[in-house]
């Protein structure tokens, strides 16, 4: 059984180039809106203060990276091999931003579904759980039948991996600043 799970599993290398999309899109939305927020932040907080609170926020995203990329792994390992693990790079950041668009538009329309009720709020997840399902699918069928497509995707992919070397340090410079600041 841990043999299948394991040959179900990316290597490092597949791996690599979707962890440092999800780090460029996490963190880059979250240096966006830190610095929308610093302006108004100027006026009742000291440097020190904010500094700490970066480290929080840096440290959240690299949180919620890890997470996102333990769901593109889950997926993996739920959808047939063909579909998902041999193109895995592909089909992860294809997922990595499915899922980043579907929270983006959560994120913009909030005030709308704070009027909903709590069986409408159920549907959400519902609902972004099957388009991210069926797109796993639709992109398998393109992947499969147009070539050039998952190779430009694993060279935009790849190419985003310097993006780890800076955040990814960051985050975890922020993890430990958090983690010392709440032990002392």
């Amino acid at each position: 059984m841990f043999t299948r799970i394991r040959h179900k599993i990316p290597t490092r290398q597949e791996a690599l180039p979707v962890f440092a999309t999800i780090l460029f899109i996490v963190f880059s939305w979250m240096f966006f809106q830190f610095f929308i927020q610093v302006p108004s932040w100027i006026f009742y907080m000291d440097a020190r203060k904010l500094l700490v609170m970066f480290t929080y926020v840096v440290s959240f995203s690299l949180a919620e990276s890890l997470v996102l990329m333990g769901f593109v792994i889950f997926l993996c390992l739920v959808f047939p091999r063909r579909m998902f693990k041999e193109q895995f790079i592909a089909q992860g950041t294809v997922q990595v931003l499915i899922i980043s668009i579907i929270t983006y538009f959560i994120r913009q329309r909030i005030e709308l579904f704070q009027k909903f009720e709590i069986w409408k709020l159920l549907t959400i997840p519902v609902v972004a759980l099957a388009v991210i399902l069926l797109s796993v699918l639709v992109f398998a069928l393109i992947f499969s039948r147009f070539e050039k497509v998952p190779r430009l995707i694993e060279s935009l992919a790849d190419r985003m991996t310097i993006f780890t070397y800076l955040y990814l340090p960051l985050g975890v410079l922020g993890l430990v600043v958090v983690v010392l600041r709440n032990i002392i």
